[in-house]
């Protein structure tokens, strides 16, 4: 799974912008704060952006903001984060909404391999939907921000995390659950398998008593004769 573009309105301190991510390998993101400049460049949005990110997949930031918190101020509404996700050959769309006039505070999954014919994935429940997300991106918000992105305010205390807590980052982030998910799914094909296997060694064996019947009936008629 690789992130191909982040599109973001109204989210915190950005009104508007795209980022095409997609093999940008280490990027430097710099701003200018045009509100306050003696803040140069601090409070411009730059950790805003991986924040936006962050609150797309997984309906919270780094640092735990949600709700409303996220609505930029000066806007009040129409927060829409989109995230792209290419997973293999299939590209889907991740849209999440705050205060927006059309999709409320909705979140929408989106297949868009092929742009001509969308495929809406979204679930009956914003709770349904997000864990198919879950599924898609391959580990929880946890995993997230220890494995991947750290909020500079809310940086994951590893040593304080119990071992079972390290273990299942550990695990998720190296992709074990995804092969002990395999591994029951293939368990699952091999118990269905030899329940058809046996099935059909039943139906031989019946059709071969019949047909050992039918010969012996052949062999040894019964029955009067001609005199």
């Amino acid at each position: 799974m690789k992130i191909n573009r982040l599109e973001i309105d109204a989210f915190m301190a950005i009104g508007q912008i795209t980022v095409d991510l997609d093999s940008k390998g280490l990027v430097l993101i710099q701003g200018e704060n045009e509100d306050d400049s003696s803040q140069n460049s601090n409070g411009s949005g730059k950790s805003t952006v991986a924040e936006a990110l962050c609150w797309a997949l997984y309906n919270e930031t780094a640092r735990g903001d949600g709700g409303d918190d996220i609505v930029n101020r000066k806007l009040k509404k129409g927060t829409r984060v989109m995230v792209q996700l290419v997973d293999g050959p299939r590209t889907y769309n991740v849209i999440r909404h705050r205060k927006h006039p059309v999709h409320k505070n909705r979140v929408l999954l989106i297949d868009v391999t092929n742009p001509e014919d969308p495929v809406d994935m979204t679930q009956g429940t914003d709770k349904a939907t997000q864990d198919v997300i879950i599924k898609l991106v391959g580990c929880t918000s946890e995993v997230f921000r220890a494995a991947i992105y750290s909020g500079q305010e809310a940086h994951i205390d590893l040593p304080s995390l119990t071992d079972k807590s390290l273990k299942t980052i550990v695990e998720e982030a190296a992709g074990i659950d995804k092969m002990q998910e395999a591994h029951t799914i293939a368990r699952g094909r091999m118990t269905e398998k030899k329940a058809a296997v046996t099935t059909l060694e039943n139906t031989i064996a019946a059709h071969k008593s019949v047909i050992e019947a039918r010969l012996r009936s052949v062999a040894h008629p019964t029955g009067g004769r001609d005199r």
